[in-house]
């Protein structure tokens, strides 16, 4: 399974969040990319046929991810 974990930097916590998740997933085989939020963030990366997002920010953060997954 192909899993992208999007992540807003800026956000307290984000690092740590991201780290246990990866941990979890990792002792499931999953193939897991780390792709950084921002406001410039490329739609490619996005939709680069992942099986699940898991998105670590905030609200505006999930609602911009959602908008490019959703396309996928």
């Amino acid at each position: 399974m192909k899993i992208a974990i999007v992540v807003n930097q800026e956000k307290p916590n984000a690092p740590q969040c991201v780290s246990r998740i990866s941990e979890i997933l990792a002792r499931s085989s999953c193939e897991i990319d780390i792709i950084e939020y921002s406001y410039n963030i490329n739609e490619s990366q996005i939709a680069s046929g992942y099986d699940i997002f898991i998105v670590v920010g905030g609200d505006g953060t999930i609602i911009h991810s959602a908008k490019y997954a959703a396309r996928c």
